[in-house]
């Protein structure tokens, strides 16, 4: 038999013309889950990923406001904690320098200890910091 010729081409020919008289080419209708979506499944895959990535943008942004306040607190609690410490080895400095003087060691006299026994004033520290902070910060107009 030649190509195109016999019984399936010719039933192929009669649903064609049969679908140009009943009104067109015929349009395969949409699976009964898809009804009620708007159009074709690449464009609610496209809504549906953009707005996945819109809630996701949030979320990262949210978590990473929350780890800012987190470091900004250890920061501070870091300075308080390096503050008390710069205190306490005042005082040892102090007291070792008075046990020293006491038992005529010679390196009691040494006149760093007179600089590393005054106290640091934690305001003087913060408001140095702050100072630095905005000669560093640019100028905004």
């Amino acid at each position: 038999m030649e190509p195109g010729r016999g019984p399936e081409s010719e039933k192929a020919k009669q649903w064609i013309l049969s679908a140009r008289v009943q009104g067109g080419p015929v349009r395969p209708s949409w699976p009964r889950w898809w009804r009620g979506t708007s159009g074709p499944w690449w464009r609610t895959s496209r809504r549906r990923r953009g707005a996945g990535a819109l809630f996701l943008a949030t979320f990262v942004l949210i978590t990473q406001k929350r780890m800012a306040a987190l470091v900004t607190k250890r920061a501070e609690l870091d300075l308080q904690i390096s503050l008390l410490a710069e205190h306490e080895i005042t005082r040892l400095i102090t007291l070792v320098t008075a046990m020293a003087e006491r038992m005529g060691v010679d390196g009691a006299q040494d006149p760093e200890l007179a600089e590393l026994s005054q106290d640091v004033a934690p305001e003087k520290v913060i408001e140095k910091m702050e100072a630095q902070k905005r000669a560093h910060e640019p100028k905004r107009r």
